[in-house]
């Protein structure tokens, strides 16, 4: 996968700017997967090259399901307002 140098000025990155300053604006009762799911769009819109597994939701790790991974990076999705109320895992720890 190859970035250009400057991506300022290309057309597919400022949409994805534009779709992420919307997904700061969704309603807060919007379910996660829901986000999740526009998130992995977003993602394989700029990186139309990367295919699943590389890109996936809900993608299975040793200590639970990563929300949005992409290659090396993993995102960890909340509802706004909701991030204090993260899930007990097994071992006695919060997700996040």
């Amino acid at each position: 996968m190859t970035l250009p140098q400057d991506v300022t000025g290309n057309p597919r990155w400022q949409l994805a700017r534009e779709i992420v300053a919307q997904l700061r604006e969704l309603p807060a009762d919007i379910a996660e997967a829901e986000v999740e799911n526009r998130l992995r769009n977003i993602l394989g819109y700029l990186f139309p090259e990367l295919k699943y597994p590389e890109i996936a939701a809900q993608y299975p790790s040793g200590n639970g399901p990563i929300d949005v991974y992409c290659r090396n990076a993993v995102f960890e999705t909340k509802r706004q307002g909701r991030k204090d109320d993260a899930r007990i895992k097994a071992d006695g720890n919060a997700e996040t």
